[in-house]
Order: structure tokens, then sequence, then C-alpha cells
């Protein structure tokens, strides 16, 4: 990291983070740019309003210092020059307690309104979502307002008035100071004007606001009692906001209303402080005085706040997974993202929570630092002892699903949350006990980070050997005009009831899978891929139950074992074997390709570390650097604010907003360009697992196009899809939406390589096996929720079979499951084929009987990965004997099968 990037994650980076949130959650609010611009105002003011009125006072000061000082450098200046002067002016100062630091005083608001301004230009001039977007007479806030034209020629307004504005308040600001301090005001006014007037019209409206507000405030400083001024604006807005849910409480969601009511309260509670201060200050007796070592307590509980948020809840998340958060760009240790999230961290708590801290009076710092070290305990606890129920953390550090979490959670944990707070508060009357607290817990907090740092750099260190063997950049999948080829393509989570709505809505893609049979009956073995995907690629000798028997081997080999059954039989057979992203070998997330060392025929190649994910890896690179801190302040925080700072896992950072599934869509895009076509007589095969059906997101439709920010509204008929039996689902999420919209991308990429295929010669004499995993819980397709409650989508995998030479596109309800998939990949190519691993015919008489499937989400290989799968209290075995999966009555659950 280079010194300019270093300090900007220090000092500005914080701030535009903050940018970020407050106007992502007011837009949230609001549904209004401009509105939410205004609401950014307001809330930055406010926000830093003590802190420029503690800034106010110094300048003052120093004004008032300077003045009373006055006649007696003018004195030394007339009758003293050179070194003579400097030395007796220097003495003088010492001698009034005057030193030259207070003598900048005087420049400590400019100096705290620069890095606010760069913070807001930073975020505002590069917001691409203000782009031709109109607010009242402003037609575009991404550019500037060209408000008025005279001969052709644009004048923009909104600088001019910000302008005329700041000069207005500094007249009233500066009204009883030296005129030098009023000619500095107006430059600095010129300058603002020269550098923001061809700026956005978003930024200088922002702006202009802030020099309102300035306004106002400058005259409420000239008014007599002002605090009572603000309490009675405090008092009525709060008094309008609960008004406000009164009457609109039934149709608003709590995650809004619950914030809404705490903001009316807190706006009240101020007020009545305010209000009856003098007689607090009455009651308790004279005025707080400054506590002995409450400055090193702030700064220990800074200092444990920053480890908390930058090393420790970044670097467990890294050590859950390390090889998944290696650099797709450059081969480099995960490790490496916590030199970005600590700056940033130590920033917010370290830099600018002290400016905060340390501009307040004396006497005010104890109450300022208790709470802050109750805040600080709180965050611990939060994140120790609360959590959502949530599926797994993916690598752009979003869930793969969010669950509600009812009212009464949010408000047993916030009640918690503000109890932590009381309680250290007051332990913090012991400043000596509270900061060598503080210290252990920093202390044990840097001890737990470096473990996982230990546990990433030996992870990463197995990941080096490994990812050296296998291709590099584009694989090459060989295929033959005048041989037998075979595709198998493992969809991760594709869902098979989806098949007749896509082709139904999509005759073109349709007419593209011309050849291919439905499988509509088709069933997994498990619901996550270390369960399904063995089976799948082995056959019947690999699935969940009969990897449990042979308990004196790791599952990981097992598993691998699975993955190099088809790729051994073939390449021992003579054909070339393309073999890309195999799902899980080794036991890594990261596959490792070594696993296929030493094989006839075999190329392997994973893809996510090549020129196929384009943009993405890019992409990727900013959520990593940027996102570990956001998503640490995510998870410290009490549920209800977790809310507003989640932002579907973008913690309201536009730079990391990209579709999160174009990896996998480039691979299927790109798979024309892998293909090479031979006349070999031993024909190609090829295993591919994609994830283009897994990472969803909402596609702009008609077209099901990859975009950042797609609008649907006009699409979807009452946001229902039909088959051609008339048949009806309809999207009440939009995670169910997503999963549809990603299906069918899929299927549409496919199908363009399949015309490929057919221009190439080599459609007819190719098989191709459509096949995923396992399924996933939507609770939408009609009748796969069955009555007892099982939802049968999460087994119901995707199988579609296009055989040599076949034509049309027909629907079979034979039972199948996806351990078929061995035994029709060598059906008519080898005769009698066994497992060259245990020598046991392969075919498919074991689900004659009726199969056994399990459903759990103990499904980290990193964890899950002894001799034996183990089981978690979400794990259910289902016994399957007929063949329509959609039947209650061929279902029946039966005890946990070791």
């Amino acid at each position: 990291m280079s010194a300019v990037s270093l300090l900007y994650n220090l000092i500005l980076a914080p701030l535009v983070m903050l940018f970020e949130n407050v106007y992502g959650i007011a837009y949230g609010f609001l549904w209004n740019y401009g509105l939410s611009i205004a609401a950014l105002s307001l809330a930055m003011n406010l926000l830093v309003l003590p802190l420029y009125r503690r800034a106010d006072i110094i300048q003052a000061d120093a004004a008032k210092k300077q003045k009373q000082l006055a006649p007696w450098v003018d004195h030394i200046r007339k009758n003293f020059k050179g070194d003579e002067r400097y030395m007796i002016t220097s003495a003088y100062y010492r001698e009034t307690g005057y030193s030259m630091l207070a003598q900048t005083g005087g420049m400590l608001p400019l100096l705290l309104e620069i890095p606010f301004f760069l913070a807001a230009y930073r975020f505002l001039s590069n917001y691409d979502a203000l782009n031709g977007i109109a607010f009242g007479p402003i037609r575009d806030l991404g550019a500037p307002d060209a408000l008025l034209a005279i001969g052709g020629v644009s004048i923009n307004l909104l600088p001019v008035l910000m302008t005329v504005i700041n000069i207005i308040s500094g007249v009233i600001y500066t009204k009883d100071m030296p005129k030098s301090s009023f000619i500095q005001l107006v430059l600095m006014a010129l300058v603002f004007l020269v550098l923001l007037y061809t700026s956005p019209s978003g930024l200088v409206f922002y702006w202009t606001l802030n020099n309102l507000f300035s306004l106002v405030k400058n005259i409420f400083y000239k008014i007599k009692h002002p605090l009572e001024v603000i309490a009675c604006m405090l008092f009525i807005s709060g008094g309008a906001l609960l008004g406000y849910v009164a009457v609109k409480g039934g149709r608003m969601r709590a995650s809004h209303k619950i914030p809404v009511i705490a903001g009316a309260v807190i706006f009240i509670l101020i007020a009545l402080f305010i209000f009856f201060r003098k007689k607090i200050k009455k009651k308790n007796g004279a005025e707080k005085e400054y506590v002995t070592g409450t400055d090193t307590m702030f700064v220990s509980a800074s200092v444990f706040i920053t480890i908390l948020t930058g090393l420790l809840i970044p670097s467990a998340v890294i050590a859950s997974s390390p090889v998944e958060f290696v650099s797709q760009t450059e081969s480099m240790n995960p490790a490496y993202y916590l030199l970005y999230s600590l700056p940033v961290a130590a920033g917010t708590f370290l830099l600018w929570a002290s400016v905060f801290y340390f501009l307040a009076e004396k006497r005010s710092r104890h109450t300022a630092a208790g709470i802050y070290c109750g805040t600080a305990l709180a965050f611990a606890v939060q994140y120790i002892c609360f959590k959502k129920e949530s599926e797994m953390l993916t690598v752009r550090l979003a869930y793969e699903k969010m669950y509600e979490m009812d009212v009464i959670k949010k408000t047993v944990n916030i009640l918690v949350f503000a109890a932590v707070i009381l309680v250290v508060y007051f332990i913090c009357k012991k400043v000596s006990f509270a900061r060598a607290s503080f210290i252990a817990l920093s202390l044990a907090s840097a001890g737990l980070a470096f473990k996982n740092i230990s546990v990433i750099n030996s992870e990463y260190k197995v990941y080096e050997n490994n990812i050296g063997t296998g291709e590099s950049g584009l694989p090459e999948i060989n295929l033959s005009r005048t041989g037998k080829n075979v595709i198998v393509v493992m969809l991760d989570r594709a869902i098979d009831g989806y098949v007749p709505y896509i082709m139904n809505e999509r005759p073109d893609i349709k007419e593209k899978f011309d050849g291919f049979t439905w499988y509509p009956n088709a069933l997994s073995f498990g619901t996550a891929t270390n369960f399904g995907a063995p089976g799948l690629f082995g056959g019947y000798e690999y699935t969940p139950e009969e990897l449990n028997k042979r308990s004196d081997e790791l599952l990981a080999e097992k598993h691998d074992e699975a993955l190099k059954l088809l790729p051994e039989i073939f390449g021992k057979n003579g054909s070339k074997v393309t073999i890309i992203d195999p799902p899980y070998a080794g036991y890594s997330l990261i596959p490792d390709l070594s696993i296929y060392e030493g094989m006839e025929n075999v190329s392997a190649s994973y893809t996510g570390s090549n020129a196929i994910a384009g943009g993405l890896a890019d992409l990727l690179e900013v959520i990593k650097k940027e996102n570990f801190f956001r998503y640490a302040l995510y998870r410290v925080m009490p549920f209800f604010i977790q809310d507003h700072l989640y932002d579907d896992g973008y913690y309201h950072n536009d730079r990391a907003k990209e579709p999160v599934y174009m990896d996998a869509y480039y691979v299927l895009d790109e798979m024309p360009e892998m293909t090479c076509i031979t006349d070999d007589e031993k024909g190609g095969l090829l295993l591919i697992a994609n994830n283009t059906a897994h990472d969803v997101q909402i596609l702009q439709k008609p077209d099901y196009t990859p975009v950042l920010h797609a609008d649907n509204t006009s699409y979807h008929s009452e946001n229902e899809l039909h088959d051609d039996k008339g048949n009806v689902i309809s999207f009440e999420t939009n995670y169910q939406e997503a999963h549809y919209d990603c299906n069918l991308l899929a299927y549409k990429e496919l199908g363009e390589y399949f015309d490929k295929l057919r221009e190439w010669g080599v459609y007819d004499n190719t098989r191709i096996i459509l096949v995923s995993d396992h399924g996933t819980t939507l609770e939408h397709l009609p009748g796969a929720v069955l009555d007892n409650g099982l939802d049968v989508e999460c087994f119901n995998c995707l199988f579609m079979v296009k055989d040599y030479n076949a034509s049309g596109f027909h629907t079979d309800e034979s039972f199948m499951t996806n351990a078929d998939t061995p035994s029709i990949v060598l059906d008519g190519i080898v005769d009698d084929p066994v497992n060259p691993f245990t020598g046991n015919v392969l075919n498919t008489d074991q689900k004659s009987e009726g199969v056994h499937v399990m459903y759990s989400d103990a499904i980290n290989v990193l964890e899950n990965n002894g001799y034996v799968f183990e089981y978690d209290e979400s794990t259910r075995w289902y016994e399957f004997k007929g063949q329509d999966v959609f039947d209650e009555d061929n279902w029946k659950e039966i005890e946990r099968r070791k």
C-alpha cells in the first residue's frame, strides 16, 4: 500500500463512508435523490455542529487574545527589526502564554472544513446514480445546473447562489471580528465558486445547503437563548415524527418505523435536557471537573474498537475460508486485505473520534468517554452474542439469503445494547479499572486476530502448492466431428421446475434445446454441493449414505475419487478430457487441481483465477479492500441499524455494485472461444461446473442481461409466469425472481453454445447432460411444498439429456437422480463399465428400491470434512419410493443414516 493510499484510508475514507451510509439510509426512506441530498446535508451539519461550535469558540478565543496582545505586538514591530524583533515577540508570547500553536486557532474551522469538503466532493461528483436525475428546476443532478441561458451561453446559478449565501453568512459571523477575517471568508467563498462552478449540480446543491445551514447557525449565535430555540425545534420535530407514525404507522415496515420512533424520542429527550439543564446542574452542584486519566481511557477504548473492526472481524471472515478470498487478479495472501481494513478503522475510531473528543471542553470529556467506552463494549457484545439467522457469507461479503428478524428480537437486542452502554458508563467512573479492562480486551482481540492470520497464512501456503497444478488462462475444450463426444454441465443449484416456464416464455431458447429430454421427477441426494456433487460425478457409490459407510476413509478422498471417475475411464480410453472448475476438488473452495496430476489425456482448469472473469476480478478487489471494514461495522451494530447498513450486501458502497454472478456467466459466454474441433475418432469429454444459476441477481428484462440497476417495473404481468399447461409461478421476493432470471440466463448462454456446435457440425454426435447438484428452498413453484412442510425444490435437481442424433423437445416423467449421470455418460461408449477405484459395476439399479436423501445445513467443507458427514440440528433424512417426487405419499422421514 502506498503512502498516499494509507493517508487516504486514515483521513478521507472514514468520511466518504459516512457520507455514503447517511445518503444511502436517507434514500431508503425518501426514494428521492434530491431530497436525500438535503437529508445528507442536514444530518452531516447536525453531526459536526458540536465540532464546529467548539472550533468557533477556539477561533473566537484566539481572536480575542490576538486583540489583547495587538498593542504590544505593534509596538515591537515598530521599534525592532530582523532577528531582534522575532526574539522579543517570541519572548512576549511566552510570557503571556500565547503559543505559536494558538495562533493557528483562527484557521481551525477552515482546517476542519477541508476534509469534509473533499469527502463530499469525492462522493457526490462520482455518484453515477445522479446522472440524468431531475430535481425541481435542476434538469440533471449529475451535471452543471445551467439554469440560466443568455445569448446561447449557459450560466450555472447554483454556484452563484452558494457564494452569495456564504458571503452573507460571513458578514454575520465576522461582525465583531477584525476586517481581515471577513476578507479571508470572502476570498474562500470565491475560491469555492471557482472550484465548484462546473461541478455536478448535486454536489453544488449539497454545498449550497451547507452554507444555508451555516447562515442559520450564525443567526442563532447572535440571538438570545439560541439553545432554547433549538430545543423548541427539536421538540416540535419529535412530536411531528411521532404524529406521522401514528397516522401512517399501519403502512410502515417495522425496519422503518423503529428508527423513526427512536429518532423522535431522541429529539424530545435532547430538547428536555436543554430545557432543564440549568436545574440539573444546580441539583448536581458545581459543574463536573476533568477526571485524571479520562483521555487515556478514551484512547484505550478507541484502540480496542479499532482492533475489533479493523483486524479481528475481517481476519475471522478470511480465516473461515482463506482460499476463497485469494486475489483473482494476482496471487496474493488474503491477509493483505487487513492492510486496508485496519487503517480505515484507525481513521474512524482513533483519528476522527479523537478529533471530536479532544476538541470538546475538558469538563465534558469524562461523560463523553464513558458513553464511548460503553458503546465500544456494546459493539463487542453485539458481535459475540447476537447474529442474524442467515446462510453462508459469500466472497463479496453478502449473505446468500437474509431472514427478516421480528420486532421482539430487535427490541431485546437494542435494550441489551443500551444496557451495556449504561453499565459501562457507570463503571468508567473508576478510570484506572476501565482503562486496564480495555487494554486487556485490546490484547485479547489482537491475539485472536493474529491466530486468524496464522490460519490464513498456513492455508495460503497449501493453496500456493496446489494451484500450481492445472491449466491457466482459457481452457481448451476438445470435441470431435467424427467420434462420440459427451458434455456434462453441472449448473450449481439450478432449479428443475423452472424449465417449462423458461421454455414457454422464451420459445427461441426452447428451439436451441432441440433434442433434449427434460426429467421433472429428478432428485439429488443432498441439499448442498458437498452432499450432491459426488453422486453426480461418481454414481450411486458416492451418495451421502454410501460415503458414510466407508468410515475409514476421509470425505475429501472419497469426494476426489468421484470427481476422477469419468476422467479416469475416458482418459485411459484415449479420449481428450477437459475439466473446468471441479467443485470442491481437494475439499478446497478453490479447486485443488493437483488431484488430476498424472492422469492420461486429462486437462483441468480453474477459471476463477484467469482472464475469463473480466471486470469482476477488479470489482472483487474493490469489495475486499473497501468492504471488510464496512462489514465489520455492520456486524457490531444493533439489528435495527444493521437493516439499514446492509444494503443487499453492498454496505452503501456504490463502487462495489455489480452483478455478482458475472464470473460464471463469462465462462458460459466464452465457451465457444474455448472449443477446439478435431477429427479425433475417440471423441472428447467435457465436465464443467458453473455457478450462473447459484450466485443470483435480478437481470434486466426482457433480454435478461446483466446490469447494475435492473428496472423491470413494466415486465411480467402481475409479476407472474405461466408454463404451457397453465400452471403459474409468482415472485413474492427478489430472491425468487433472481433465481428464475439467472436460470434463464444460463439456458440462454448454453443455447448460444449449442448453436455454435451445430454450426461446427458436432451437435448431433455430442451427448449433452445438464444436471444440478441440488436445488434450494424457494417456496413458490406449484405443488413443490408438501402438506408436511417439505419443500421438494431443495432436492429436485435439474436433469436434461440430449442423446446422439436426437430431435424435438420432450418431457419424460421417469424417476431419475443426478447419480444416474455417469451411467448415461458411459452408455454405448464403454461396455459394462466399472468403477476404476472400487471395481464395482456402474449402473442405476440402486434406485429401484427407493433412495435416501439428506437435508443439512452442515455444508462447509472446511469444517464438515472428517471421515463421515457430521450432522447439526438441521439435519433430516428422507426416504423416497415411487416416481412422482411431488406426491407426498412417496416421502417418509427416517432416522439418521450413519
